[in-house]
């Protein structure tokens, strides 16, 4: 948090977003963040999808970018949605933090022959692809959205 300024704000790099949250945002700095982190997240979007596991091509189709702006934040999201763009997508979070659990499987008929319930040992080794691309960019992240606080004092400071 920067405080003691003109502008009070925090900034927020995580897993899957990029947020900055203001007391009191201006327009023309609302306007260079967004632009700025519009830019960041297009381009965490494309280091996501290429992380991304690949046999059938779903993931990739689900993986959206976002770009949510409101009078005190701008914020800049990748997310893998649900089936039908909706929700959380259960499988995406199982190839990204892994699963090592066990679940039970109900009787069911595989050509005309009876297949007794079992419990099934899931093994999914954590993937990393959305954390992992968003982990690398931190740096950039911070020095982009320093530099558009920057650009935005100059703009301001210029004499007219």
């Amino acid at each position: 948090m920067a405080s003691g300024s003109l502008i009070d704000f925090n900034v927020k790099v995580d897993d899957t977003r990029i947020k900055f949250m203001f007391d009191n945002l201006p327009k023309q700095l609302q306007a260079n963040l967004a632009a700025r982190i519009d830019a960041l997240t297009a381009e965490l979007l494309g280091k996501v999808r290429a992380a991304e596991p690949h046999r059938t091509g779903a993931l990739r189709l689900e993986t959206k970018r976002f770009l949510d702006q409101r009078e005190d934040f701008v914020r800049g999201r990748v997310r893998v949605l649900g089936p039908g763009g909706r929700g959380h997508n259960v499988a995406a979070a199982a190839l990204e933090y892994g699963a090592h659990s066990s679940f039970p499987v109900k009787a069911y008929r595989r050509e005309g022959v009876a297949v007794a319930g079992y419990r099934r040992r899931a093994n999914i080794a954590e993937r990393r692809f959305l954390r992992g691309p968003a982990e690398g960019m931190r740096a950039k992240v911070l020095a982009e959205l320093r530099k558009a606080i920057a650009d935005t004092i100059a703009e301001a400071n210029k004499p007219t």
